[in-house]
């Protein structure tokens, strides 16, 4: 980042000749490959919105080269998991969460005072590059298949991330259309850890707050996105004093639907802000719930907390 620059991407919209554009690593990822780098590939939720067929473009990137193929969904559980104990452990906090790499990224730089409010655990991207990495031993590199700018900012400055490639869908999107792929002749192909699903929090609920909350069913949330959040973190910054008042998580993010409409999907941000409070447990389903709190008694014995924690 340079001059307090947090990727948010809407430099690129506001400028009306069009003559901004951002940094990813989609050019040197597909030249590595085809030198035969060995790169496994995170791919993000936002992937099945952008492509008619996200199996056959995995098929193609397979054929492309990449070793592995895996669904961050399905280790965001991880990062749940360590939301759900920080929360437990500390109530009342006013916790920020962190997935939002322009969020965070604009609170350090220009709400220093806040730092101490964003949440102090990794993404879900990050919670699955480590754990591959540790506990999977993966060895090769690791690209992230990404609707979002601001990650590559993130992938070189919070918790020693591993990944070395922020591979934007609007970029490969480019990329194929320039050299007339044809993704209808390609090979369908599925995650290499498919069995697995999608996971049985983000994947199963759909959001943070509704996969947090049958774990803290007297919390409160509140959910803020586009154009808006950032006045509210500001403002946010007077109501730090009244302990009482906060939600217990903010959820904080720059684009209004996210992740699905990023500014490395090739759209521009949308303008419609939303922003929800939540005061109460939502339902959920009884043989989900006890299968995560197993999936969780699991993480206990097996996972490190530590190697999951954020720095900021």
């Amino acid at each position: 980042m340079q001059n307090g620059c947090i990727c948010c991407g809407r430099c690129q919209s506001a400028c009306p000749r069009r003559a901004i554009s951002y940094q990813d690593d989609t050019a040197l990822f597909l030249e590595d490959l085809s030198r035969g780098t060995a790169i496994s590939l995170l791919v993000a939720p936002a992937v099945h919105s952008h492509f008619i067929s996200s199996a056959k473009l995995l098929g193609y990137l397979k054929q492309a080269g990449v070793r592995s193929i895996y669904n961050v969904l399905m280790y965001a559980d991880i990062a749940i998991w360590a939301y759900v104990e920080v929360l437990r452990q500390r109530p009342n906090s006013g916790f920020i969460a962190s997935p939002c790499a322009a969020v965070s990224s604009f609170v350090q730089c220009h709400l220093p005072r806040l730092r101490q409010r964003l949440m102090p655990v990794l993404s879900p991207l990050q919670c699955t590059a480590i754990f591959l990495r540790k506990y999977k031993k993966t060895e090769e590199k690791l690209a992230f298949l990404s609707p979002c700018i601001a990650k590559r900012a993130e992938m070189r400055t919070v918790g020693g991330s591993v990944i070395s490639y922020n591979v934007t869908i609007g970029r490969l999107k480019q990329y194929l259309s320039e050299q007339d792929v044809d993704l209808d002749g390609c090979r369908a192909f599925d995650f290499d850890d498919a069995a697995g699903g999608n996971g049985k929090t983000l994947g199963f609920y759909g959001g943070l707050r509704e996969s947090v909350s049958p774990h803290i069913p007297t919390g409160r949330f509140e959910k803020i996105s586009g154009p808006g959040v950032y006045k509210y973190l500001i403002d946010y910054m007077a109501t730090t004093r009244r302990i009482g008042t906060l939600p217990d998580l903010v959820e904080a993010y720059n684009c209004v639907n996210p992740c699905d409409g990023g500014p490395g999907t090739g759209l521009g941000p949308a303008t419609s802000p939303s922003r929800k409070r939540f005061d109460a447990a939502i339902p959920k389903s009884a043989e989900n719930h006890r299968e995560v709190l197993e999936m969780f008694r699991r993480f206990d014995r097996e996972l490190d907390p530590a190697d999951f924690v954020a720095s900021y």
